[in-house]
């Protein structure tokens, strides 16, 4: 964005394929809106990919951006680092005071709630990782809190509602699976930006 009158805000997602083959997924969210956030989160975004690209486990990643994001004031931002293996189907994650990732199948749905820690800048403690493993069939859903949150409301009827929606929905394709929650979830009025990334494990 160019001008400071344009309504944007510091929502990000990444996804970086190593030479490896493994894949890092990052969604990150930058608290406040207009010229600043965007311009904060596209710094925010940069560093990650490039600190990704070093080869750094999730846990690791985040603890380089604590300090990134103090050095530019970008205190209290959310971000959720996933590394994945695309032969194990194995996945690495850590949190920084994100939403959990869900990850839904035929039989139901669950929550990736493990590895979570307080938001980028707030902690000096290091990061933890947790691990899942995901099986064909499945879909990972990463989002920032735009997607959940309403004013005066608990975050847990939000996290209910996302969570209802995606086990009524046809996941095979990932990018009408995400069009269909933003259709379902996301009110004609909303105010904030919002991400939704969606990783589909496909039939071998």
């Amino acid at each position: 964005p160019a001008a400071g009158h344009l309504s944007v805000g510091g929502d990000w997602y990444d996804v970086i394929v190593r030479d490896d083959g493994r894949r890092v997924l990052m969604v990150g969210d930058c608290v406040g809106h207009g010229l600043n956030a965007a311009a904060m989160m596209g710094q925010l975004r940069v560093a990650a990919r490039a600190v990704a690209l070093e080869g750094l486990g999730p846990s690791a990643i985040l603890d380089v951006m604590d300090r990134f994001a103090v050095s530019i004031g970008a205190d209290c931002t959310s971000m959720v680092c996933m590394e994945l293996d695309p032969v194990t189907n194995e996945l690495i994650y850590s949190s920084a005071g994100h939403p959990p990732g869900l990850v839904v199948s035929g039989s139901g749905a669950r929550w990736l709630e493990g590895a979570r820690g307080a938001p980028l800048g707030a902690t000096s403690s290091a990061r933890t990782e947790a691990t899942a493993v995901l099986a064909s069939d499945h879909s990972l859903v990463l989002y920032s809190d735009g997607l959940i949150e309403r004013r005066g409301e608990s975050l847990d009827v939000g996290l209910d509602r996302l969570r209802s929606a995606a086990l009524t929905i046809d996941a095979d394709a990932p990018q009408s699976f995400a069009d269909e929650l933003a259709r379902q979830l996301v009110p004609g009025d909303a105010g904030d930006d919002i991400v939704i990334l969606v990783h589909r494990v496909q039939l071998p």
